[in-house]
C-alpha cells in the first residue's frame, strides 16, 4: 500500500535521513521505533508531505507520488493522526470532525448531514460520545479518538499514528489500541510510531528501527526480542555510568523530599529525596509524566498536587505559586524554552535577569542596571554564551545558546534546588555536552539537582542515581553506581530486566518513609 524507498533529508550540514526505506502492507500494522534523533519526525513528517525529500520515492498503492506536499499525501490517502491533539477545544466533535471539509447545501452548511455522519462514525469506533459535546469537555482519551475519528473521515488508505498512546492511561491505551486494530482489519495500512515498546512488540506484524537517520534493521516483529530491538536503537555501544556512589560525596540530609505525591490520574504515589551536591536522573519516554512532575513540584497551579507532600529541609510546604517555590530556593528550566522557559523576543539580559530582579532593585522598585549587566556579563562568560552581547534578542542565537541563557537565568538565583525538564531538547550534540558540563559543575558547588529526561544516555552520564517513571508512576530505581543505558531503556519500557526486577521497583518503593 506504501512503499518509501531511498528516502533521503538534510537539512543544512545535518542528514537527517540517509536512504531509508519503508513498506507497509494493507491491512498491516508496521511499527517505527528509534532514539530520540533518530530521524522518526523527519521520515513522518516527509511521508506526509511537510517535508520533500532530497531524495527517494514515494508511492501509494503501487502509484508513484511527484510533486510531494500535504495536500497530495492527504488527497493519496495517507493520513495522519499527530501526537498532540491539534483540534480545536472550543468547537463540538462534529465540528472538529468537518474541519475545513464541511458538508454544505447551497452556501449554507448542511449540519443535519453532518451530525449524523459523524454519529455514523463514532458508533464505527464503538465510542459513546454526543456528537454536539464540547471537544474541550472530554478526557484525553476521548479526544484522542475524535482526531481518530476525523481521520476515518478521510477514508484513509495509509494511517500514520505518531506517539498515539503518549498521556493514556492504561485503560485507555487499550481501548485506542483496540480500534487502530479494527482499521486495519478493513485494509488500511497503519505506521505506527512509539516509544512504548511493549506495544510496538505486542500489536505490530512489522517493524523498522532507525538509529542516526538510517535503517538499523527491518522485518518481521517475531524475528526480533526487545533486547536485541534496544541494543539496535542504541548501537550496541551501552555507556556506563562513571558516577561514584553519591554515599561517597559526603553529603549531607536531603534538602528536597517528595512523599506520595500525586496529581490526579498523571501522577502516582511519587517518593524521592534529594541532597545537596547530588544529580538525581528521572527517566521515562514520551508522555511518562516528566514534565508533569517538574511543574507540581514548582507550584505550577495549574499542577497542584491532589494529595501527597513536598518537604524542604525536613518541613512540609505548601506553596501555591512558582513564586513560594522560588523563595525556598528552587528553580525550573522547563522542557519548552520558546512557550514557557524564555520570552524570545526580549534581550539575553531581560532573560537571565527576570528572575533576579527583586535582588537588583532598591527599597523603591528603581533597578540596579549596572549590577545587574555586570553579573549578567559574568554568567554569560562562565557559560560560554556565544552571542554579540547581553543587549542581542535571544531570538538571534542557536537552541544551544538559548539554553544556556535558560540555565543561566536559573543559576543567577543561586538554587538550593535545580530541576531541569529536558535540559538539552532541540539542541546539537556539542552543546548537549557543554550543557551536561555545566549540570555537573553546578552539582559540585552543592546545589541539588533533579535531572527529568527521556533521552536515557543523559541520565547515564550524569546522575548518581536514577529513578523510571512509566505513566504517571515510579516503576524503578537504581541507586548503585554502573547502570547502563539498557539498563535505563528497558525499565522505561516496563519490559523485564535482571537487575531491575519488579519485586526489587516494589521493594524499594514500599520501604519509603
Amino acid at each position: 500500500m506504501l512503499s518509501a524507498s531511498g528516502i533521503s533529508k538534510a537539512f543544512g550540514a545535518t542528514q537527517a535521513l540517509d536512504d531509508v526505506s519503508i513498506r507497509l502492507e494493507p491491512g498491516e500494522i508496521h511499527g517505527l521505533i528509534g532514539e530520540n534523533g533518530a530521524g522518526k519526525s523527519t521520515l513522518v513528517k516527509t511521508l506526509c508531505g511537510v517535508h520533500r525529500p532530497d531524495a527517494g520515492t514515494i508511492e501509494v498503492g503501487g502509484e508513484s507520488i511527484t510533486g510531494w506536499s500535504p495536500e497530495i499525501a492527504i488527497a493519496s490517502g495517507l493520513i495522519t493522526v499527530h501526537q498532540d491533539v491539534n483540534l480545536i477545544e472550543t468547537m463540538t466533535v462534529t465540528e472538529n470532525i468537518f474541519l475545513n471539509a464541511e458538508i454544505k447545501r447551497g452556501p449554507f452548511l448542511d449540519r443535519q448531514a453532518m451530525a449524523a455522519e459523524a454519529q455514523q462514525l463514532l458508533d464505527t469506533l464503538m465510542l459513546e460520545i454526543s456528537p454536539e459535546a464540547v471537544l474541550g469537555s472530554l478526557p484525553t482519551d476521548l479526544r484522542k479518538m475524535v482526531q481518530l475519528a476525523r481521520a476515518m473521515r478521510q477514508k484513509p488508505r495509509v494511517l500514520l499514528l505518531d506517539e498515539p498512546t503518549s498521556s493514556l492511561t492504561a485503560d485507555e491505551v487499550d481501548i485506542l489500541i483496540s480500534q487502530v486494530k479494527s482499521i486495519a482489519a478493513t485494509g488500511v495500512s497503519v505506521l505506527y510510531i512509539s516509544h512504548y515498546l511493549n506495544e510496538v512488540f505486542e500489536h505490530t506484524q512489522s517493524l523498522t528501527i532507525l538509529r542516526d537517520g538510517k535503517t538499523a534493521w527491518q522485518g518481521a516483529t517475531s524475528d526480533i526480542t526487545l533486547p536485541e530491538a534496544i541494543r539496535t536503537m542504541i548501537g550496541g555501544t551501552l555507556r556506563t555510568s562513571q558516577k561514584i556512589d553519591a554515599s561517597t560525596k559526603q553529603l549531607g540530609e536531603p534538602v528536597l523530599k517528595l512523599r506520595n505525591l500525586t496529581l490526579g490520574h498523571r501522577l502516582s504515589d511519587i517518593s524521592f529525596d534529594v541532597r545537596p551536591g547530588e544529580i538525581l536522573g528521572i527517566g521515562g519516554l514520551i508522555g511518562a509524566g516528566l514534565g508533569d512532575l517538574a511543574r507540581t513540584i514548582f507550584a505550577d497551579p495549574d499542577y497542584r498536587a491532589t494529595s501527597g507532600d513536598i518537604m524542604m529541609d525536613g518541613e512540609r510546604v505548601d506553596w501555591t505559586s512558582p513564586a513560594d517555590a522560588m523563595g525556598a530556593g528552587i528553580g525550573l528550566v522547563t522542557n519548552d524554552r520558546h512557550r514557557s522557559g524564555a520570552i524570545v523576543d526580549f534581550s539575553i539580559a531581560d532573560n537571565i535577569g527576570l528572575p533576579s530582579l527583586s535582588r537588583f532593585s532598591n527599597k523603591f522598585g528603581v533597578l540596579k542596571t549596572t549590577a545587574l549587566k555586570a553579573e549578567v556579563d559574568d554568567q554569560m562568560q562562565q557559560l560560554s554564551v556565544k552571542a554579540a552581547g547581553p543587549l542581542a534578542a535571544l531570538s538571534t542565537l542557536s537552541g544551544g545558546n538559548q539554553q544556556k541563557v535558560m540555565l543561566a537565568k536559573w543559576f543567577m538565583t543561586n538554587p538550593r534546588v535545580l530541576i531541569l525538564d529536558e535540559p538539552t531538547i532541540g539542541v546539537d550534540i556539542g552543546a548537549k555536552q557543554s550543557i551536561k558540563d555545566l549540570i555537573l559543575q553546578k552539582a559540585a558547588e552543592g546545589c541539588a539537582v533533579v535531572i527529568l529526561s527521556s533521552e536515557m544516555d543523559e541520565i547515564v552520564e550524569v546522575a548518581d542515581r536514577a529513578l523510571i517513571l512509566f505513566r504517571g508512576r515510579i516503576v524503578a530505581r537504581l541507586d548503585e553506581p554502573g547502570f547502563t543505558q539498557e539498563d535505563l531503556t528497558n525499565a522505561a519500557n516496563a519490559s523485564f530486566n535482571p537487575k531491575i526486577s519488579t519485586q526489587t521497583t516494589e521493594k524499594s518503593v514500599e520501604t519509603i518513609s
